[in-house]
């Protein structure tokens, strides 16, 4: 089967496994994949052109949470699910492709819209600020909100946890040099995992010569602590470069 995939080097699967949810009993009758219709699921096609699954594909996956992954984690997506139960290397790397694929693409429109946010903030609340200053008491603060943000994290304030993106340009200098700051952590010790977006470039090619100028380690990019990957367009506007965050739905600045 042929699949529809836009280009990516390396990128590591960022999705978060779902938590274990609690179940008093087991599912009978209706069964589980039942049960996902008469809720309203999404049916063939409809399904199946969202997660690029053929038919068969979701018939295994019904029949693997028919089983005890539906109680392990009712809400891992299907690529998840299918991935963890192949049957061969080749299956679980055509399945790890795939969740990649999609992912890159879940981050790249997450933070086109994030920037679409910001722009669409400071176009109509130009002099207005989320969260206004408030005295000791607790009472908000008499006097015009001030325009200030929330402390801006730097690249020694992350968690092992977090997820670093940086949208670059191959040439830019200042890129580079935070590119090199990121780096020099990672090599240092921080366990945090970075993601470098090119907005210009669609060639692999040429994201492996910047990365190679850019003395990029290798070995850091086979273990998926540093991924690579080229921009389909979604983050042309974004500044270049721009250091960022995952936090909850948003996506936060970062000083280098």
């Amino acid at each position: 089967m042929i699949r529809h995939r836009h280009s990516a080097i390396v990128l590591l699967f960022a999705t978060g496994l779902a938590g274990h949810a609690q179940a008093s009993s087991v599912e009978s009758e209706p069964t589980r994949a039942e049960a996902r219709v008469s809720e309203g699921v999404e049916a063939s096609p409809a399904r199946t052109q969202h997660w690029d699954l053929s038919d068969a594909e979701w018939e295994q996956y019904d029949s693997i949470m028919e089983g005890p992954r539906g109680l392990w984690t009712p809400d891992l997506d299907p690529i998840w699910v299918l991935g963890i139960h192949a049957e061969t290397e080749r299956e679980r790397r055509y399945y790890a492709e795939l969740a990649v694929e999609q992912e890159r693409e879940r981050v790249a429109g997450e933070l086109a819209f994030q920037h679409a946010y910001d722009a669409a903030w400071d176009r109509l609340y130009p002099d207005r600020v989320l969260i206004e200053s408030r005295d000791r008491s607790g009472d908000a603060s008499s006097s015009a909100p001030r325009i200030s943000e929330p402390t801006t994290p730097s690249l020694a304030d992350l968690h092992a946890d977090d997820r670093v993106v940086l949208v670059a340009a191959r040439d830019c200098e200042p890129c580079a040099e935070i590119l090199g700051r990121a780096v020099d952590r990672l090599q240092d010790g921080a366990q945090w995992r970075l993601d470098v977006f090119l907005t210009d470039t669609d060639a692999d090619q040429e994201v492996r010569r910047w990365a190679a100028e850019n003395a990029i380690p290798i070995d850091m990019v086979r273990a998926g602590r540093i991924t690579l990957n080229h921009d389909d367009g979604t983050l042309a506007d974004h500044d270049t470069p721009s250091l960022l965050r995952q936090s909850g739905q948003r996506w936060q600045p970062v000083l280098p």
